[in-house]
């Protein structure tokens, strides 16, 4: 059995501009909402984790480039961690930095024996460093079937 703090979720979304969607937001009774022609096609990434008891680590955000610029790291809440990749999605490696940067220093300082991490089972996540790092920190990695983490509730 594992205490409330030591069961963690993850899930991840992605935020994107898409020129091809007809839905915009718009304020309402707007007869003539204005066109956005210039669009970037980008992609941004965001993860959350959290424990059963309401704990949340800091989001990491990974965006869609070749390179990082400092100013994308700025202002953004206190603790988050940035990556980017060529999709703006999570790879292998993003995932791995974000367990290796951001959960396992936080279960081995506050979360001290069994942990369990809940997520899809992407297989960008299913990373053989990921998972040998999981064993060698006593945490039990749980994949659950691709898109169902929002039925955890």
């Amino acid at each position: 059995m594992f205490p409330p703090s030591n069961i963690w979720n993850y899930d991840e979304t992605n935020l994107t501009d898409d020129p091809g969607n007809r839905r915009v937001i718009t304020k309402r009774g707007a007869k003539y909402p204005e066109r956005v022609i210039n669009s970037t096609k980008t992609a941004t990434s965001l993860m959350f984790c959290g424990n059963a008891e309401g704990e949340v680590i800091p989001p990491y955000v990974v965006y869609k480039a070749e390179s990082m610029w400092t100013t994308w790291t700025e202002n953004g809440p206190t603790g988050t961690r940035y990556n980017r990749s060529k999709s703006g999605w999570f790879d292998a490696l993003c995932f791995e930095d974000r367990f290796r940067s951001l959960l396992l220093p936080r279960l081995k300082k506050y979360h001290p024996g069994k942990n369990v991490l809940i997520g899809d089972n992407l297989s960008s996540y299913i990373n053989l460093n990921v998972l040998e790092l999981c064993k060698q920190n006593d945490v039990c990695f749980v994949a659950l079937p691709p898109n169902s983490t929002h039925l955890m509730i």
